[in-house]
């Protein structure tokens, strides 16, 4: 087989073991759309421009989209400009206890031993992220109580800006608020946070410039919603 042919053959081998997806673009992208009717489950496989004979190379993406959201975000205007309805988005390996960037093989005999480790990482680790959101009370009150921790291998150090936005998308200010709570605790730069909240509540007209650190612009976005911090 060509490398491409072999990608595909891997893309069909993984997809063959997960249920309830639709498939698209030849297998490299499978859909789901989950039990709320809004939210979809999206799981996307990408190849390397370099793959060849010798070296085939696969990266897998997990995505969550939600109509609501995406409906709600066009009526915005967020600071991120994003209107996809995308509202989470990452790579496999990060979602595992190895929390790295994994690019799997497929030449050759690797190509059995990637296609188990592919399916058992999704059911194990992108699959159980899949159904957190089947819910959004449920998704919301999760994601007020643990942040970006959706399960226990993340934290909060990173900020996922579109579930702060869905958060207050679909709990309200209160929720957005418990959610971005969590990340300027964990966060390395809390300090940054704090001046940017004295300056925003001295109505300091620096306070609107763009800033150089992300949540910058999602923290003023609460400020202007009325959530108020303790720093």
């Amino acid at each position: 087989m060509t490398s491409r042919e072999t990608f595909l053959h891997a893309c069909a081998e993984i997809s063959a073991q997960l249920d309830g997806f639709r498939l698209l673009q030849k297998g490299q992208v499978l859909k789901k759309d989950l039990s709320d009717k809004d939210t979809v489950c999206e799981i996307r496989f990408q190849g390397s421009r370099n793959n060849g004979a010798h070296n085939i190379t696969m990266l897998v993406h997990l995505t969550l989209s939600s109509r609501q959201f995406k409906q709600w975000a066009q009526s915005q205007s967020l600071p991120n400009g994003d209107t996809s309805g995308i509202f989470y988005a990452n790579q496999l390996g990060y979602l595992t206890p190895r929390k790295d960037w994994r690019h799997w093989q497929l030449a050759g005999a690797s190509l059995p031993h990637s296609v188990r480790g592919i399916v058992a990482d999704l059911q194990q680790y992108a699959l159980p992220l899949c159904d957190l959101f089947t819910d959004k009370a449920a998704s919301v009150a999760y994601l007020r109580q643990h942040g970006s921790a959706l399960n226990p291998w993340l934290d909060n150090k990173n900020l996922h800006t579109g579930l702060f936005y869905y958060a207050f998308c679909c709990g309200g200010s209160e929720a957005a608020h418990d959610f971005l709570s969590h990340h300027i605790r964990a966060c390395g730069y809390r300090r940054r946070y704090a001046d940017l909240y004295s300056a925003l509540a001295s109505g300091q007209q620096d306070a609107s410039i763009d800033s150089d650190f992300i949540g910058a612009d999602e923290l003023r976005f609460a400020y202007a919603q009325g959530m108020r911090f303790d720093f």
